[in-house]
């Protein structure tokens, strides 16, 4: 099992972290909770696949591109596993979610989307802005979003970027959509909560690729989420898991969900 730890560092951070993709390693992943991941995006099609598949001005040479490459690079690092097809057929098959981002001029907007696994936000919010309009809500990203039209413009130019975002949960469910399925009670579906003594938690982790597609202006970005128990963690990981909380401004730890649940979760980390 491939374990991704981004907290590590001992610190919160929202700088972009870019790496490049080392020589060898895979865009994509596939391991044991493969039928898990492809059922929960079955489900999502079966309640309403517009909730967490969208598009906006998504051109047909990008699309045409953008499938090319899917096809191209998951036949190539599994191959036979999976069966050609469009956009949603191809991101459908994947254990990852994916995005496309269009640059044209001075301008960019999130042109499509298939997000089946959703961190507590709604695709359908973000479809058609640009990086600044989707990102702002986010707490000490200012830096970042000054400079944003040049970090974009180097995406495309370049080949593949990796980077890591991460946050506590106190579940495993992958679909946490701010609209809950139909049936759900609202507070259970949300999450993130301290439902009893006997809660669990979770480093919820997203693995995020970047490739750049420079023949049509635009870059893909995938989203693969990887759920990790926080009681099976060394001390080692403890001690630096409950550094980086620590590190953590009250606007991040709000906007992550995890105000009503630092002390709870310091103290677990603690013993």
């Amino acid at each position: 099992m491939m374990y991704h730890l981004p907290f590590m560092t001992g610190t919160y951070t929202t700088a972009p972290g870019l790496t490049p993709l080392r020589a060898g390693q895979k865009i994509f992943d596939i391991d044991e909770h493969y039928d898990e991941y492809i059922d929960n995006k079955n489900r999502c099609r079966e309640e309403d696949i517009t909730k967490y598949y969208c598009e906006s001005n998504f051109k047909d040479n990008t699309r045409k591109a953008v499938t090319n490459f899917l096809w191209t690079r998951i036949n190539a690092e599994f191959p036979g596993k999976f069966s050609i097809g469009d956009f949603d057929h191809l991101v459908s098959q994947l254990q990852e979610d994916v995005a496309v981002v269009q640059l044209e001029g001075e301008k960019d907007w999130l042109t499509a989307i298939h997000l089946c696994s959703p961190n507590h936000w709604d695709p359908r919010t973000k479809i058609g802005r640009p990086f600044d309009g989707i990102h702002i809500p986010v707490p000490g990203i200012e830096r970042t979003v000054r400079n944003y039209p040049v970090m974009l413009k180097m995406i495309v130019e370049k080949e593949v970027f990796t980077r890591f975002a991460w946050g506590i949960a106190t579940d495993t469910r992958l679909n946490h959509h701010p609209e809950p399925r139909p049936g759900y009670d609202p507070m259970q579906w949300r999450g993130r909560r301290m439902a009893d003594e006997n809660t669990e938690f979770f480093v919820r982790v997203e693995r995020q690729n970047l490739i750049g597609l420079k023949d049509v202006n635009a870059f893909i970005f995938t989203i693969r989420t990887y759920f990790y128990k926080v009681a099976e963690f060394g001390a080692e990981e403890k001690t630096t898991l409950a550094k980086a909380i620590n590190s953590m401004t009250a606007a991040s730890l709000e906007y992550k969900g995890m105000t009503g649940l630092k002390t709870e979760l310091l103290s677990f980390l603690a013993k």
